[in-house]
């Protein structure tokens, strides 16, 4: 039976949905559904069971995935999630998306807000580690450990998507030496639509980061970024800004 031979890791609130979906739209790839499997970040595993999610999987496929944005993970105490995936499928390539980490603290605050978790708010003036909701924008940290096992590992940012959705799908299909074959109206779609969450919470708008908050995240994250930009080879200043 077929296991994966390509993982979307993350990060959380910064495009995994839409990845996920947009390469399943390609004749070179085929994902799970459901798209979250959570299969590797769990101490007691049933491989057989995980093989039954990709039974379907057409033989002819150049890749067959899960996307698992609770993947990106430090080590804990019990389960290393990196380590646990190369023993289990080998040094495959990992995709990873990130974003300015603000933004994805205020997405995920968002999130955990509209689910019930945390209070309604207008404005965001709590910096909280709750839900790992500072931790999961450390990327340097997690990615530097990632590299310590994997050797293939494509790394892509929100903006980039927002920019160009073809482009990013044009890009990802050049680093897993596939051809593209979806056009641009293929790609525009959107995915984890918070405004058709608000409606159903209730709620006029959204929120947003209080100035404050905004400079504490700044000065939280600020050498995680900069660690970052030397890893992935890229400048990430702005997110600074």
């Amino acid at each position: 039976m077929t296991l994966p031979n390509l993982l979307i890791v993350g990060a959380q609130k910064s495009g995994t949905t839409w990845l996920h979906r947009a390469l399943a739209k390609s004749k070179n790839f085929w994902g799970s559904d459901p798209k979250e499997l959570n299969f590797w970040n769990q101490k007691k595993r049933n491989i057989e069971e995980y093989k039954k999610y990709f039974a379907d999987a057409p033989p002819e496929i150049t890749y067959v995935y899960e996307s698992t944005p609770t993947y990106l993970r430090l080590p804990g105490k019990e389960v290393d999630i990196a380590k646990n995936i190369k023993e289990g499928l080998g040094d495959i390539p990992l995709l990873l998306m990130i974003r300015d980490p603000r933004h994805r603290y205020l997405s995920a605050y968002t999130h955990h807000m509209l689910k019930g978790r945390l209070e309604l708010v207008e404005e965001i003036t709590l910096i909280s580690d709750e839900f790992l909701m500072l931790s999961l924008g450390l990327y340097a940290k997690m990615l530097s450990h990632y590299k310590n096992y994997f050797s293939k590992i494509y790394v892509h940012t929100y903006e980039e998507l927002l920019e160009s959705p073809s482009g990013l799908f044009e890009r990802i299909c050049a680093e897993l030496s596939v051809k593209s074959d979806l056009k641009e109206k293929d790609l525009l779609f959107r995915a984890n639509d918070k405004n058709i969450k608000k409606r159903s919470a209730g709620i006029d708008k959204l929120p947003v980061l209080s100035a404050e908050a905004n400079q504490s995240l700044c000065d939280f994250y600020r050498e995680d970024v900069e660690n970052m930009s030397k890893l992935i080879n890229r400048d990430l200043s702005h997110w600074l800004n």
